[in-house]
């Protein structure tokens, strides 16, 4: 039971960084989840002691952060970029494991060469998440594209020069011979045992679906599945289990590529379910990470054979031999990069400083993470006939002090190597860019719609283009600023309206549901239209809701045939007459004088004038309206089909980026989903 509750609490405590996340932006989540375990390790004293079964800690967690990790990567960025990946992920990973071995073996004669070496290999790797925590808007697009590729191969190279480290250090045999031929076993190894398991998942997927069982449930959870049984099975062969989940993973990203409704739904249900998955394991990582720092601290903070003082100088040093490494390797692949490139004139210009400050910003965006630290956790505590493993708390402690380091080293000094206000105005440009292009599509399948619609199907085509002409003017509101005095006039014709629907609600005796109704809905568009959130829009929200709830109510429990075309009628009726004062009374407040400008009054009642056109322009008689709603339905389809056409249109002309395609593509996938009445 205590073990349960443990979970729950650290659970708890990533739960709560979320929310911690959104109101402190400017420090990264991993930060926010290891102070929150440090909390948890107070508040609970003595009571958290973990002891971990390291291969079952690596199945556990490994696996499936890794595969989720080699699902989510820029195949694309990934080969582009392949040759500097390679150098960061294997070539800087043994470089800086022999280097921060040494380094570490002379500072501590205590701590085994084999044993120091593998601390060097757990703290070489980047961490995909925490890389993910920084600002990465402003850093460039190679410098992004790099560190995904490297966070997700050095992670593998990194664990199975750990292994091969701490198994020698067990047994105390070594052979450069034998160990090289180990490493290369183990290493392609994985990678043969990955591509095979890879081809076989998908293969098995696809034959599930081809026998007719397209229960989206069962593909979920062997998606689930997968990342464990071929870890597991990898091992079982005596190779890196590590690099056989990363190139599962890979293989089984090409697959997902189709968009038909059902692709989409298994799509999304499955990307969801991983990224909270992730998110979980991470984050309770991170959270780990906090409980255990007062514990190895206490440990090696207590023994008086090593002064504190020294300890936070042995911290600080191997940090430092870390960095160097990354920062040396770095500046010599820039200045290869720069000699390659010395044909084109604008990099000959004030190079050498810029590949300083390049490689500076790929040194400290490199963080370290939940997998340093999973992988030092699964150091045993016992060797051979009841020994303890050498220095093992000391070990724990240093590598959570330079995770520490160059996390605050990450969040705090590298802003101020990355560009400011170009960048950030860039970033606004491109977003303003790529909502327009939306628009833009939005717009063309209107056109669309509108240059095949019939006398049979005009009353249902119109109702889908003013769907998306709602939606046209959502994404014009986000793109404009809204004044305060603008605000105000909404707030006075949304006022108005409600005026209205409460004095013929008394004088002409509409029930109450069918006016709740009315303002619910008048409400909703105006929200969509405002896009803000203050007080009053709160308290308006939340009224909103209630009125929404006592027609919801009312709909679900006195339903009967008939009568809906009689409520539908009612509240359109409504609607146009509180849109029709709400017209007057802004009409009478353009020819006052007050404190409103003509200019912003005249937008808000453009507003309402094209709102009481669309409310007029097809009203569905009582015999026709069963069919307008399943042609609107059809028509609805199209509408989703044609933008799915014209977003991958906008991504061939590179009008838009690949992420904000995806985004798009999602939202599309979501709308056919809801479409089908299939979740």
């Amino acid at each position: 039971m205590a073990t349960l509750e443990l979970v729950l609490v650290l659970l708890a405590a990533v739960l709560i960084s979320a929310v911690i996340d959104q109101l402190v932006p400017k420090v990264s989540l991993p930060l926010i989840q290891i102070a929150l375990g440090i909390l948890v390790s107070l508040i609970a004293g003595s009571q958290i002691n973990i002891e971990f079964d390291p291969n079952l800690f690596l199945v556990l967690f490994i696996a499936p952060l890794l595969y989720y990790d080699a699902r989510e990567a820029n195949k694309t960025a990934l080969m582009r970029n392949i040759k500097p990946i390679l150098v960061l992920a294997v070539g800087l990973v043994v470089i800086t494991s022999l280097i921060v071995g040494f380094v570490t073996h002379s500072l501590i004669p205590s701590i085994p060469l084999t044993a120091a070496i593998a601390l060097g290999a757990a703290l070489a790797p980047t961490d995909a998440v925490a890389v993910a925590s920084l600002p990465q808007e402003k850093l460039n697009e190679r410098h992004r594209s790099i560190l995904e590729g490297e966070s997700l191969l050095n992670d593998a190279s990194g664990i199975v020069i750990f292994q091969f480290a701490i198994s020698t250090s067990i047994t105390g045999a070594f052979s450069l011979v034998d160990a090289s031929v180990s490493f290369a076993v183990s290493f392609f190894g994985g990678i043969v045992v990955g591509i095979i398991m890879g081809l076989l998942t998908t293969w098995l997927g696809n034959y599930v679906r081809t026998i007719g069982l397209e229960n989206t449930t069962f593909h979920v959870l062997f998606d689930l599945f997968t990342p464990f049984i071929v870890f597991l099975t990898a091992n079982a062969f005596g190779v890196s289990g590590v690099m056989a989940v990363v190139l599962a993973g890979i293989i089984s990203s090409l697959s997902y590529t189709r968009f038909s409704p059902t692709e989409s739904r298994l799509n999304i249900m499955s990307t969801s379910v991983w990224r909270v998955l992730s998110f979980a394991l991470n984050g309770f990582v991170f959270v780990l990470l906090g409980t255990q720092l007062p514990k190895a601290m206490q440990s090696s903070w207590d023994n008086v054979s090593i002064a504190n003082t020294t300890l936070i100088v042995l911290v600080l040093l191997i940090t430092i031999a870390v960095l160097l490494c990354r920062f040396v390797c770095l500046l010599l692949m820039e200045y290869t990069q720069k000699g390659t490139t010395q044909h084109k004139p604008a990099e000959s210009k004030n190079s050498a400083p810029e590949a300083f400050r390049s490689a500076a910003i790929m040194t400290l965006a490199g963080m370290k993470g939940a997998i340093t630290l999973s992988v030092m956790l699964t150091i045993p505590v016992v060797i051979g006939e009841a020994r303890l493993f050498p220095q093992r708390h000391l070990l724990i402690f240093l590598a959570c002090g330079v995770i520490l380091v160059v996390m605050l080293l990450s969040t705090f000094v590298l802003p101020l190597l990355l560009p400011k206000t170009k960048t950030k105005q860039d970033a606004l440009t491109r977003a303003e860019h790529e909502k327009a292009v939306q628009a833009d599509i939005l717009r063309n399948v209107v056109e669309d719609l509108a240059n095949t619609q019939t006398d049979d199907n005009h009353s249902a085509t119109q109702i889908v283009i003013q769907s998306y002409r709602e939606r046209i003017e959502g994404l014009k509101a986000e793109q404009d600023e809204e004044t305060p005095e603008l605000k105000e006039i909404r707030k006075k014709a949304l006022k108005w309206q409600e005026a209205y629907i409460e004095h013929e609600k008394l004088t002409q005796k509409i029930p109450e549901d069918y006016a709740a109704e009315a303002m619910y809905r008048i409400q909703r568009r105006e929200r969509v239209l405002r896009h803000t959130f203050d007080g009053n829009s709160l308290i308006t929200q939340l009224n909103s809701y209630y009125m929404f709830f006592k027609s919801f109510i009312h709909k679900t429990t006195s339903s009967i045939p008939g009568i809906e075309l009689e409520r539908a009628d009612t509240i359109r009726t409504l609607r146009i007459g509180a849109c029709s004062y709400a017209i007057v009374k802004l009409t009478d407040l353009l020819g006052e004088t007050n404190e409103f400008s003509a200019e912003n009054i005249t937008i808000v009642l453009n507003e309402y004038n094209q709102l009481l056109a669309s409310l007029k322009a097809s009203i569905p008689s009582i015999s026709r309206i069963s069919a307008v709603s399943e042609a609107a339905l059809d028509v609805q389809r199209k509408a989703l089909s044609l933008e799915l056409d014209y977003i991958q249109a906008a991504l061939r002309e590179e009008t838009i980026s690949r992420g904000y395609a995806k985004r798009l593509r999602e939202n599309v996938a979501l709308m056919q989903i809801d479409l089908e009445d299939k979740l």
